[in-house]
């Protein structure tokens, strides 16, 4: 995360139309640590977004393990692995929105006395919109009653709660399902290899095996979502393989 947070930093700022180079914004700054800015969240974040997904993971195999599936079918994995990204989206998209709006603060405000904080912008999204509620109720009075109760609920959810959800959800939950889906099809198939060379069908998977795994499951995703995937997950080969590694080692002690 902190090896690949710089180069997230300059990619959101030129998807975002945002012309003036990184470069600059370090020298005004006059610190490169402006390029890890909104990092913060993100690593407060991630051992709750983590425990969410392999929770959602083990629930969701469990489920579809019970229905009439044959024994060493891909579907279960698939499954838990949809239901993972499902569940971890809700803690994921908040802390999207609060890293990309602080590497973009230099935009945002003209002077760094004008710029909030982590913890002043995370007060401010949890503001209801009742302005723009108000605002909206009135410019479409002639609305029917049941629209405009819709429209005024909607505006009472707090933009760090709904702001991005939908485009996260579209994003985690089918790729995180092929992602499970690749890597356990890779290890299983490097475990078949490495027994049939040691001769010991009960011999844990070596590391190297599992950064393959990895390194698959990230070339699955890149295929299925395009290399706009990257955006979000510059560093998803090390950290997917670390993360899928602790569980399979995790599961093979119980």
């Amino acid at each position: 995360m902190y090896a690949t947070q710089p180069l997230d930093m300059a990619i959101t700022r030129l998807q975002s139309g945002v012309t003036t180079p990184v470069k600059q914004v370090v020298s005004r700054t006059g610190s490169v640590f402006v390029l890890w800015r909104g990092i913060t969240p993100l690593l407060l974040g991630t051992p709750v977004n983590n425990a969410l997904m392999f929770i959602g993971y083990g629930a969701g195999k469990r489920v579809a393990e019970g229905d009439s599936i044959g024994s060493g079918s891909i579907v279960p994995v698939f499954v838990g692995g949809c239901v993972g990204g499902f569940a971890q989206s809700f803690v994921q998209s908040p802390l999207e929105l609060l890293k990309v709006r602080r590497q973009l603060a230099e935009e945002a405000a003209a002077s760094s006395s004008a710029r909030l904080s982590t913890s002043q912008l995370v007060a401010q999204l949890l503001r209801p919109a009742t302005a723009t509620a108000t605002a909206t109720a009135t410019a479409t009075a002639t609305a029917t009653a049941v629209s405009s109760a819709a429209a005024s609920a909607s505006h009472r959810v707090p933009p760090l709660l709904h702001m991005g959800l939908a485009a996260t959800l579209a994003r985690d939950v089918i790729p995180h399902g092929v992602w499970f889906s690749t890597y356990d099809l890779s290890k299983n198939a490097l475990q078949r290899r490495e027994a049939e060379q040691s001769g010991d069908e009960k011999a844990p998977l070596s590391v190297g095996a599992q950064l393959t795994a990895g390194a698959d499951a990230r070339g699955a995703l890149v295929r299925l979502c395009g290399h706009g995937r990257l955006r979000a997950n510059a560093h998803v080969f090390v950290h997917t393989s670390v993360r899928l590694s602790v569980c399979v080692r995790a599961r093979a002690r119980v």
